[in-house]
């Protein structure tokens, strides 16, 4: 019966310029062929095989049931794949090529844009010229790119290489399993690795750019900052302008360079070369005049000077006493004796001790004068406070690791972390990236005399030097010229 059938559609096929249907189908175009249930070639020289297929334009090819081809030169291959664009390919099940030239290959693949390629199991590409290869692959932007599992390049111009790999920016770039590029024309190369902002460069494993312009260039690299460069593992550059090239080198102060493994430099336009152990800083350059800067400080009082706001001057008595003579045979001599000594601890010249008022244990005629003697020691101590108040920055004190202080040629930051404790009194300070150090001075007294001052506790001398103050009672020089001139005969005992 079926060869009965075959040959009555032949006879009849045969009227109508060689057309062929076959199985319940129906060719209605030139030399078109339909075979199956429903089967339909209605385009001239189109063939549709599978039940429900449907070949309606021009040389449209339709093999698969209810496959579609409609439009000239397209081909759908597959169960319900449909072509529908000129010259358009879809090869799967559910496979759809819906714009001229667009290829879907892949059950469930989607190629819905001019020139666009789609191939693996539902793979995507959405838009004119855009390329999806990989089972679940997307690319949605124009002449975007998307290859390998789950990849997306989701903007215009943007490639997605890699399993998971996402390139959202417009232009960006992804390569690795997991890579995100995210920023317009970005670039992240590596597993995981991340371009995160406009012009940003990542490349390596877990490498990570998230300033503008930024570049991080190794294996868990970082440069977080706009213009900031990090090259070498776990490298960092975390400040605007920051670089740092070595692995675990980290640059975090504005416009800062460390360069060496685990060099560091965190304060802005340092420079810091280096090891995580050795750490070496040299200045930044200088905003302004740094000699005008430096010539702005305010001038440290001399041991004779007073207070001021941003330095205190203190005075104190160290030791003090009475000034003894002792004669024997004519030829007299000159001691002291501290006011503090008991009698019995006062050692007096040539090993003779004190044994009682005006005695000697091993002599007498000792005599008391009227001259008597003091040391003092004057402290002249800056007020940190103060040089804050006027916008300077305390980058170290006492107690804290020495900076280097540089040379006025220099003007800039450089300081060693290897070096020893700030000394008391002492600070380094900064103002518009220049440091200085401001610290303190003592002045100690040698022996200085007081004649005709009447006896009384030493506390009462606190002359910052050996000129007396004013308002106590000296009655002539306190020179030692004099109090020896004053002492060439011996006084009266009293």
């Amino acid at each position: 019966m079926w060869v009965l059938q075959v040959s009555v559609s032949l006879f009849s096929n045969a009227a109508r310029s060689d057309s062929f249907d076959a199985g319940g189908g129906s060719a209605t175009g030139v030399d078109a062929v339909a075979i199956g249930e429903s089967a339909s070639a209605s385009g001239n020289y189109s063939a549709a095989v599978g039940a429900t297929s449907n070949a309606t334009s021009t040389g449209s090819i339709a093999i698969g049931n209810a496959s579609r081809s409609l439009d000239t030169g397209a081909t759908a291959l597959g169960l319900a794949a449909i072509s529908n664009g000129i010259n358009a390919i879809a090869v799967g099940s559910n496979s759809a090529a819906q714009s001229n030239q667009s290829i879907a290959v892949g059950a469930d693949a989607n190629a819905n844009g001019t020139g666009a390629i789609a191939v693996g199991s539902n793979s995507n590409a959405a838009t004119n010229g855009a390329t999806a290869v990989g089972p679940n692959a997307t690319a949605v932007g124009t002449t975007s790119v998307g290859v390998g599992s789950n990849a997306s390049a989701q903007s215009n111009q943007s490639i997605a290489v890699g399993a998971d790999a996402n390139a959202s920016g417009t232009g960006a770039i992804a390569v690795g399993s997991g890579s995100n590029s995210s920023g317009l024309n970005s670039l992240a190369l590596g597993a995981t690795s991340l371009g995160l902002n406009s012009n940003s460069l990542a490349v390596g494993v877990n490498s990570s750019s998230s300033g503008v312009n930024s570049v991080s260039i190794g294996t868990s690299s970082s440069a977080s900052n706009s213009n900031s460069i990090s090259l070498g593992t776990l490298s960092s550059g975390s400040a605007v302008n920051s670089t740092a090239i070595g692995a675990g080198s980290n640059a975090s102060g504005s416009n800062s360079v460390a360069l060496g493994a685990g060099a560091f430099a965190n304060e802005s336009n340092q420079i810091s070369i280096g090891s995580s152990s050795s750490n070496y800083f040299f200045p930044g350059l200088v905003r302004g005049n740094a000699s005008a800067i430096d010539a702005a400080l305010p001038s440290k009082p001399n041991a004779s000077g007073s207070n001021t706001s941003y330095y205190s001057v203190s005075t104190n008595t160290t030791s003090s006493g009475y000034v003894y003579q002792y004669q024997n045979n004519n030829q007299t001599t000159t001691i002291k004796c501290n006011y503090a000594s008991s009698p019995q601890d006062c050692t007096l010249q040539n090993g003779l001790q004190y044994g009682g008022t005006n005695t000697l244990s091993n002599g007498t005629g000792w005599t008391n004068t009227t001259v008597e003697w003091f040391k003092n020691s004057t402290v002249v101590a800056p007020n940190v406070s103060a040089f804050q108040a006027d916008g300077w920055d305390v980058i170290a004190g006492p107690g804290d690791a020495t900076p280097v202080t540089p040379s006025a040629a220099v003007n800039g930051r450089f300081y060693s972390s290897l070096s020893g404790s700030v000394a008391d009194g002492t600070y380094y300070i900064a103002k518009s990236d220049y440091m200085t150090q401001v610290s303190g001075s003592m002045y100690n007294t040698s022996d200085c005399y007081s004649i005709g001052k009447s006896n009384s506790t030493g506390d009462t001398v606190t002359s910052n030097s050996c000129l007396p103050l004013p308002g106590v009672n000296y009655t002539t020089s306190s020179s030692s010229s004099a109090v020896k001139s004053s002492l060439s005969t011996p006084p009266a005992s009293g």
